[in-house]
């Protein structure tokens, strides 16, 4: 999956659920998303097949919306992160995607 086309995809996605996100890091490779991630610099939504790319500490969970995109989504984030942004983030994406209550139009 072409890194363009999936920003794009993750965009729209936020913006059908009214989420306005300020990017600090753009990059397209997954392997440099995760490495983000596992440097503690914040969490990303990436494909599921990221899920095979070992990094140390970096946890990756389903979304239960996921199915709403042509791509199967997971969070990832470090497993000590002591980022207080990513622990926010976390702490929301994690009960934003938990509950069944959250569709898109």
């Amino acid at each position: 999956m072409k890194g363009a086309y999936f920003h794009a995809l993750i965009t729209g996605l936020l913006q059908a659920m009214n989420v306005r996100v300020a990017e600090t890091q753009h990059v397209t490779q997954t392997h440099s998303i995760l490495a983000l991630v596992a440097a503690d610099l914040g969490v990303a939504l990436v494909p599921r097949s990221a899920q095979s790319i070992h990094f140390d500490n970096v946890i990756f969970r389903p979304l239960v919306e996921a199915h709403a995109v042509n791509a199967e989504l997971v969070l990832a984030w470090r497993d000590d992160t002591g980022n207080p942004v990513s622990e926010t983030a976390l702490r929301y994406l994690t009960e934003f995607f938990s509950t069944a209550a959250h569709s898109l139009p």
